[in-house]
Parts: C-alpha cells; structure tokens; sequence
C-alpha cells in the first residue's frame, strides 16, 4: 500500500554525453525523499563522454503516488566545491517497475545550466535491483560479493561503439516513454567537434588571460613601485628636506607632468610607444631622471626618506594595507617594461589564433550539418518516391 519503503539497489551507473567540454572529477548523488543522500566515489579524470561509476548504491523508496521523486544529479569538483551538470527526476513507482523488468534503463538527463547547447542529449544508465529483505538487529548474515575466478554465471558485454551501446539501451524519459535520440553516426562528429571547440578555445582564452594578467599585474606593481623611487630621485635632485610631506610630494608629480593614472602610463609605453609622462609644467631640466639615477636611490635611499609603499584599499572588506617596494623591483621594471611590446605582440599573436581555431571549427560543423541536412531530404525523397 506504499507505506513500507521497499530497499532497491542501484548498479551499473553510467553517464553519459555530460553538458560539458572539460574533463573533470565526477561523481553522482541520488536524493530520496526524506532518507540521506547516496553519493558514489569521485571517478577522476574522467572524459565527458562516458562516466562510468563502480559504486552500488542502496536507496529506500515506497510504491507511492505521493512519494516524492528520486533525484539524480550529477556534479563536477571545482576549485570552491562542485557544481551541478545534470539532473533527472524519477518516479518512485517507476524504478519499481523498472526493477520488475530486469533490465538496464537509460534515462534522458536535463542540463542544469543551458548556456551552452550540445547535440546530443545527456542520460543515465542503470540497473535496478531488488536488494531483499531487511534483517532484524540480531541477524548477522553475510553476503559474499567476492568475484569468483571460476564462476560461469556472470556474463559482461562488451560493445565496441557507442552506436551499438545505445542501440541495446534505448533512450527514456524519466517518465519511462521513449526519447527521442539523434543517432550517433550521423550527429555524433557534430557533438564531437562543438565540444572541441568549446575546449580549445576556452583553453586559449584562459592561457591568454593568465600570462596577461601575470604580467599586467607585475607591470603595474613594479611601476607603481619605481614610479615612488623616481619621485624620491627628482625631490633630492631638488635639494628637498626628507622625509616630504605627501602632499608636497603630489604637487611635484603633477608640476613634472608624472602620470596619476599608472593604467595609462603602461598603455602609452607599450601599446603607443610613448614616453608614458606629460610635459612638465615647470623647467625640464628640474625633471629630468635617467633610469640608472633611478636605480642609484633604489639601492641606497636619501637619509630621512621613508621605504616607500604601495597603498591598497579593499572596501568589502574594509581593508587598508600597504605592498613593500624592494629595491629589485627597479630591475625588474627595467625588464618588463623593455618586454611591454612583445607582450602586445602575443596578446595579438594569440587573438589571431583564438579566432583561427574557432573560425575553424565553426566552418568544420556548419559544413557537417549541411551534410546532415542533405542526407536526410535524399532519405526524405527516397521513401517518398517508394
């Protein structure tokens, strides 16, 4: 009458065709009303087109309308956690009948985030099983699943395409209908190359973000930190009595035309090729500084004259602090900002590559699915002329 939960047992997990590009860290948890979470071992670097978990999961449900469904979701680790991929609701009464039947069932999956599109449609492949009955508290029965070396009664099938697997195992809707499937010969290169695509574009992407940001980031600190000692050179140049007040200090960054925006100054030495500072509002020759003067006050600083400091403000949090400048970093300016056009030159180099290789794919799958559009009206006018 549904009010005593029936044990069934979950085996010959298989996901496949999964809502993602990247190869990852898998695993699966299946949601049973009010009982605990089941959650399989984490199947590691697995691709995403076929996820096979050796777990055997028991799960509690009851021959109920009022049941609520099982939930199976499929999740991804990630750096913060996991994230979820897929997910599929089941009947109760359905996986009861399923387990009736004997037989594996591949049900058809929903993505979680659709933002992306794929040409075929993930599912899930399992096998329910009775489990038996519960035993009493003093019942200490063993179960021996040992694999026997020398038993005849398991039998594993082998199936040498995903054609052939899916062939056996039709596709269902958590509903227990038929689906409806592409058939993988034909769409299957579609799938394949969309996934491509995303991958190695996205790969690029992030190599390109990644140097970029490495270097933007130690561009701009080093600047920032020689940008200070050059003040202190043209204030002692000045005959200015340390430690100086930062105001005045200001002011004569402003009188010798220094940029206040360090962002404009690295476009306008790497990108334009300018001379990254404005002209001085007073005499020149007060504010002209060779990189080697620069590099004198970096290692042995005016006395009085304070180790300069690069401020940094986090409002969320409410975080005030100060990065130390060193006095290598002088040197490591010199460098980077000798390497600011060969960065301009990869940052171009890799977006010429980027659009290349997506160009190329989208024209790879355009052209296939034309072919696929051919095929099917020569098989259209074909049964019709029959």
């Amino acid at each position: 009458m549904g009010v005593v939960q029936t044990p069934v047992k979950l085996v010959n997990v298989i996901v496949g065709d999964l809502p993602t590009h990247e190869t990852g860290d898998f695993y699966l948890t299946v949601e049973t009303g009010s009982n605990p979470p089941q959650i399989t071992a984490v199947v590691e670097n697995a691709e995403p087109k076929f996820v096979k978990f050796p777990d055997e999961m028991l799960i509690k449900i009851r021959d109920s309308s009022l049941e609520s469904n099982v939930r199976f979701c499929l999740k991804k680790l990630n750096a913060l956690g996991s994230q979820e991929l897929c997910e599929a609701y089941v009947s109760p009464k359905m996986l009861l009948f399923w387990m009736e039947q004997e037989e594996s069932v591949r049900v058809r999956m929903e993505p979680v985030d659709r933002a992306h599109t794929f040409a075929l449609p993930t599912w899930i492949l399992i096998d329910v099983i009775e489990y038996g009955q519960m035993h009493a508290d003093h019942d200490i029965t063993i179960y021996d699943f040992r694999q026997k070396k020398t038993s005849q009664n398991s039998e594993v099938k082998v199936h040498p395409t995903y054609k052939s697997f899916k062939s056996e195992y039709s596709l269902m809707d958590p509903a227990g209908l038929q689906a409806q499937e592409p058939d993988e010969d034909l769409v299957g290169w579609i799938d394949w190359a969309s996934r491509r695509k995303l991958r190695y574009v996205g790969q690029l992407v992030s190599l390109l973000m990644l140097v970029s940001f490495s270097f933007l980031f130690s561009r701009y600190y080093c600047l920032s930190c020689y940008e200070k000692y050059e003040t202190i050179t043209l204030l002692k140049m000045a005959d200015a009595e340390f430690p100086v007040k930062p105001a005045i200090a200001r002011e004569f960054k402003y009188q010798c035309g220094l940029s206040m925006n360090l962002v404009q100054r690295i476009m306008d030495e790497d990108v334009m090729h300018l001379p990254g500072v404005g002209e001085p509002k007073v005499d020149a020759k007060k504010c002209e500084v060779t990189y080697e003067e620069v590099k004198a006050i970096c290692n042995d600083l005016p006395v009085g004259a304070l180790e300069p400091t690069i401020p940094v403000e986090i409002p969320v949090a409410g975080w005030k602090f100060g990065l130390p400048c060193f006095p290598p970093l002088c040197i490591v300016h010199h460098h980077l900002h000798d390497a600011g056009m060969y960065h301009t030159i990869f940052v171009v180099v890799m977006c010429i590559i980027i659009f290349s290789v997506w160009l190329a794919f989208t024209l790879s799958i355009m052209k296939l699915e034309r072919d696929l559009i051919s095929r099917n009206k020569r098989a259209l006018a074909k049964e019709g002329g029959e």
